[in-house]
């Protein structure tokens, strides 16, 4: 089986012209789902269960996914769960149907959300305010590899900076070369010293799937933009050896080359927070997205208490970095990573 027969892969073809307008409610929350289930999350575990009920659903943690060495502390479970969360209403919204979101409402932390439906009745109620944001959806990737040399133009940032942060949480916005420079090579540092390790080199290779692979969840090699042939056989490289000069090596020039790194920081470090930065970082993925800019995720300085503690000083945060990004125009063709369907994320 091939990557385009990969059934993973088919869910990116959503359109918003198959919505079900005379279907259930059931039926219509299930569509919307459909575009929440492309947001992305940590080596792509896709760390969601939903129960739907007669006019809302029920968005909870799946606690079976642990991650003890990427993600010691649990924010990226809830970061990614944020991204899930936004993709979700920004469709609900797109439609007419976003009635209310609550968060935590049984202050159980594996119940993150329910969000609240009103019935769509026709055509001609969509809200075409967020007809761009949706459309993005589906074409957002985490791509990996070099960035053109060519600078985001102004507009584009005016918009990008316009856009509301909640209470507590900032983004910082970096474009001289020296900075990004800077935050290259603490992030080379941050993975040098992950990478170093066995237990996290163990945990990260389990997610690696070689480019054939029908497998849903993980990260295709060729998301690393990794020959077939040597797809094969990484995992067992990276279990056997240490190879985190050369794979930090690679990173550097990646990050070096961006035109834009954007750094999200909060006074508080909770799931709440965690929460709303997973959805102040895809509202700001989709923005970039709409605007053909290409994104990737880098928080390996993050990792490191004295990395982060440089990175607060470059980019100027206001409160502690908890996540980064950078934005340009990548080099090369990026494809999706595959995800579980709807069906397979229902709980009943």
């Amino acid at each position: 089986m091939t990557m385009l027969e990969n059934e993973g892969l088919t869910v990116w073809n959503i359109r918003r012209q198959d919505f079900p307008w005379k279907g259930s409610i059931e039926e219509k929350i299930k569509f919307l789902l459909g575009y929440a289930i492309l947001a992305p999350s940590t080596h792509n575990v896709q760390p969601w269960l939903v129960k739907v009920k007669r006019n809302s659903c029920e968005v909870y943690a799946d606690r079976t996914i642990k991650l003890p060495q990427a993600d010691p502390k649990g924010g990226y479970l809830y970061i990614s769960l944020g991204a899930f969360i936004k993709n979700l209403i920004i469709a609900s919204k797109y439609f007419s149907m976003f009635e209310r979101v609550t968060y935590f409402p049984k202050k159980n932390l594996d119940l993150v959300a329910e969000v609240f439906f009103k019935k769509s009745g026709s055509k001609k109620n969509v809200n075409k305010k967020f007809e761009m944001l949706l459309g993005a959806v589906p074409q957002r990737k985490n791509n990996r590899g070099l960035f053109r040399r060519k600078k985001i133009p102004e507009y584009i940032l005016r918009k990008i900076e316009k856009i509301s942060t909640p209470s507590g949480i900032r983004i910082s916005y970096i474009s001289d070369s020296g900075s990004i420079g800077k935050l290259a090579k603490l992030t080379a540092g941050g993975i040098r010293t992950l990478y170093s390790k066995k237990a996290f080199r163990y945990e990260l290779a389990g997610f690696i799937n070689h480019n054939l692979s029908t497998k849903r969840k993980g990260i295709p090699a060729y998301a690393l933009k990794m020959p077939t042939p040597l797809s094969f056989i990484f995992s067992s490289l990276m279990r056997l050896f240490d190879m985190s000069v050369p794979i930090a090596r690679v990173n550097y020039k990646s990050i070096s080359s961006v035109p834009l790194i954007c750094v999200i920081s909060s006074k508080n470090d909770d799931p709440k927070t965690w929460l709303e930065i997973g959805r102040m970082f895809e509202a700001l993925t989709l923005c970039f997205e709409a605007s053909n800019v290409d994104t990737s995720i880098f928080v390996a300085a993050l990792e490191i208490d004295s990395l982060r503690k440089q990175v607060k000083k470059i980019s100027k945060a206001r409160y502690e970095p908890r996540f980064l990004f950078c934005a340009g125009y990548i080099i090369g063709e990026i494809k999706h990573t595959p995800r579980n369907d709807v069906e397979e994320i229902l709980m009943h």
